[in-house]
């Protein structure tokens, strides 16, 4: 036996045979699989995503081998124009082929990459340099100094994003024309017009999240110490807004509001010991509240005075406080079937216990399923199922003993949630058409079918005119087995993309598959000559923390295959977006001194 036939490589007549059997064979599976009465609009798209499908199914390592052997293009690099490059390989081995019946099928190399960029720059505007552009998720916390916008726009995000499952329209409208004055600021000092950012909006979607929890008493009096986390607080005469959820202290004084205050006043006070200490502010969250910083450690109780100018606020009593439920391996907790429900913390007789935002997302649910808290940071495996609740036992926390936190995510990839929880939720479809005002595209979160785009479709054509791209969330196990129905049903939409949304994405299929799962999705949406954007985690250690981690280094250059990468909120985030920038332009210069080097090498028969 010789080295080929060891190999499992075809000789050459066998490999025209076997091309010709692979296209041919291609042609029927497209031909079968594609119904006539499909919408026209993307139809080379879809004929080429349906044939690369029936180059996964029919080609064999053997054929691979001996393509390769052969230096025929790679299986990976005729993705965008299968037929095409069928075509020309098997012209190459057999001279005067002419196919019969491929031609309408058939999109060319030039036609794929011109329709990829013209698709790209419609939904994600911006110029060829600009690619893969950057996304960056926008906090409301950014308001309070507004000069971030301007330098982020500097930096190169070429995309605003905004996450409509937090704070409201005013918000969200507020960041956006934050966004505009810095860009009319840009125009008049470099006197020429700044390309238009794009406005992303995240649909909530059903996204099942836990309740908040029971509030406790606080003791009528405190200690706090200066330099620990928790010198710094909050006083109040309202109720702390949810979304500042703190460790911290919270103070409550009798009064309707909390007028004139503004950021470095002093507010100062005697403490029970009688020794002077002063808070500092350092931000007005609203009328009713801010967020202040001690200078010195003290001991205050409710008979405590505040001073602030020529007023006087007495501390009535210490802001009642959610409690705090702690979990660790092997501990058991009861999630109810309830968005009413309370957390509170558990006793002997009875485990800890939480609600859910989306009570119907239990109703599948059932012994032995798995459960994830907070992107994976604690699991658990159901171990009981009634009417009310459902009981699970922990099998793992990110350390021994973790916080359970009202807010955080519940992903459930057993339990078939889908069914019940419908992509487009009732807040959504209440937020769409102000949504639609600023948006120049929308996320549809948790796609798990074709027909939530279609809903999505219809209700856009009802609320306006306006010509909104549309990005499908890939992030539960549903769109994945769902998503070459999902990009064919996007293709019938004027501009649409695909977004890899890592984070739940890896929770719901696990670690172990999340890269071949990416992967599989980029080499779909070549096939469909869609815009792709690589997003969740990445930089995440840089944005928040400000220093790169060698493996997010590795990420970004894997994210530069995309069409845009995604950034998450941070304090570091405008040097995160300089990074993207300075990876994207050094690898661009590797590349061309790699190619002037092999020429070198070759000129001197190196």
């Amino acid at each position: 036996m010789d080295e080929k036939q060891s190999l499992g490589i075809y000789s050459r007549d066998d490999l025209k045979r076997h091309l010709y059997e692979l296209f041919w064979g291609i042609q029927q599976y497209v031909t079968a699989v594609f119904s006539q009465d499909e919408d026209d609009r993307a139809k080379a798209s879809k004929l080429n995503i349906l044939a690369y499908l029936g180059l996964q199914k029919l080609l064999t390592l053997e054929l691979k081998a001996s393509l390769t052997r052969e230096g025929l293009s790679s299986v990976r690099e005729i993705t965008p124009h299968v037929l095409s490059s069928l075509e020309k390989m098997i012209l190459n081995v057999s001279p005067g082929f002419i196919p019969e019946s491929a031609n309408e099928t058939c999109i060319h190399v030039g036609e794929a990459e011109v329709l990829k960029e013209k698709r790209r720059k419609h939904l994600l505007g911006g110029l060829n340099q600009d690619f893969p552009a950057v996304m960056v998720t926008l906090d409301r916390i950014m308001l309070d100094t507004p000069d971030i916008f301007e330098d982020l726009l500097k930096a190169g995000m070429k995309i605003a994003r905004i996450n409509c499952a937090h704070d409201h329209f005013l918000v969200w409208e507020q960041m956006v024309k934050q966004i505009r004055m810095a860009e009319d600021k840009i125009s008049k000092e470099e006197g020429l017009k700044h390309n238009r950012c794009k406005v992303y909006m995240d649909l909530a979607g059903p996204k099942i999240r836990i309740t908040a929890f029971q509030n406790e008493r606080l003791p009528s009096e405190i200690y706090i110490r200066k330099g620990d986390a928790e010198s710094k607080g909050f006083i109040t005469c309202g109720t702390l807004p949810s979304d500042l959820e703190s460790d911290s202290f919270v103070l409550s004084i009798s009064e309707e509001e909390i007028a004139g205050v503004q950021i470095k006043d002093t507010i100062h006070f005697t403490d029970k010991r009688g020794k002077k200490r002063f808070f500092k502010v350092l931000k007005v969250i609203s009328s009713t509240c801010i967020q202040v910083e001690l200078n010195k450690s003290s001991v205050l109780n409710e008979g405590t005075l505040l001073l602030w100018k020529n007023k006087q606020w007495s501390l009535s009593n210490y802001q009642e406080k959610a409690v705090t439920i702690y979990l660790e391996e092997g501990d058991f907790l009861r999630i109810y079937k309830s968005s009413d429900y309370l957390g509170r913390t558990g006793n002997k007789s009875m485990p800890a216990s939480i609600g859910v935002t989306l009570p119907k997302a239990l109703v599948n649910v059932k012994v032995n399923d798995r459960v994830f808290i907070d992107d994976g940071k604690i699991s658990a495996r159901v171990t009981g199922v009634e009417e009310d609740f459902i009981t699970a036992k922990i099998n793992f926390t990110q350390n021994k003993k973790i916080k359970l936190k009202s807010g955080k995510g519940i992903n459930l990839p057993d339990s078939l949630v889908y069914l019940n929880t419908p992509a487009l939720t009732a807040y959504d479809l209440e937020t769409l058409p102000s949504i639609c005002e600023i948006a120049d595209i929308i996320g549809l979160s948790f796609v798990h079918h074709p027909n939530d785009l279609k809903k999505l479709k219809n209700y856009l054509a009802l609320l306006t005119e306006k010509k909104i791209g549309v990005i499908a969330k890939i992030e539960t196990q549903e769109s994945v087995y769902h998503l070459t129905k999902i990009i064919l049903e996007g293709l019938n939409f004027d501009s649409f993309g695909i977004m890899i949304a890592r984070g739940d994405l890896t929770v719901e299929m696990g670690y172990k598959r999340l890269a071949a799962i990416q992967e599989a999705i980029l080499h779909l949406c070549s096939a469909a000559h869609l815009p792709v954007i690589w997003a969740t985690g990445v930089l995440e250690n840089m944005t928040k923390k400000g220093m790169p981690s060698k493996t997010e280094i590795t990420d970004i250059f894997m994210g530069l295959r995309a069409d845009c990468i995604m950034l998450n909120k941070g304090p570091h985030i405008v040097d995160a977006v300089k990074l993207i920038s300075e990876i994207k332009e050094v690898t661009q210069e590797n590349l061309y001194h790699i190619r002037m080097s092999e020429r070198e090498f070759i000129q001197y028969g190196f």
